[in-house]
């Protein structure tokens, strides 16, 4: 996550490819036991975020300077579902969490560039109920 490893494994836990999420997990420890210590090793300190319902209002963005930023969030309900609305976002943003007002995970960016808003995936409406 640092830059400082590069190849480290992870097994493919969920994918969506029309919201363009992908959940990754930690190798089987009993058949690449070293793969699964340099996963281990690599997300072993790494805190968890809470799911919340998303919801208008002000948020954050994770930037790529690893600084969170404030976003105005906006959740907008259509035929194919809710999606979500932030602020601007740059190329390479994605997988940058999105969290609500109160530091609850709401959202992923998926969709960034040309400082353009995007609509991005609500995580509680596109992540599986088992994975939640």
């Amino acid at each position: 996550l640092d830059g400082s490893k590069k190849d480290v494994w992870a097994e493919c836990l969920f994918v969506d490819p029309v919201a363009d999420i992908a959940v990754l997990g930690c190798p089987d420890n009993e058949h690449f036991s070293d793969q699964s210590d340099a996963y281990n090793s690599l997300t072993g300190e790494a805190s968890f975020l809470r799911l919340h319902k998303a919801r208008s209002g002000r948020g954050w963005v994770l930037s790529l300077e690893g600084r969170w930023i404030r976003s105005i969030l906006k959740v907008f309900a259509g035929i194919g579902g809710s999606c979500l609305e932030i602020g601007s976002t740059k190329a390479g943003m994605s997988g940058s969490p999105i969290l609500n007002g109160v530091g609850g995970a709401i959202g992923i960016v998926v969709i960034g560039g040309s400082n353009r808003n995007g609509l991005q995936p609500i995580l509680v409406r596109n992540l599986p109920g088992w994975l939640l």
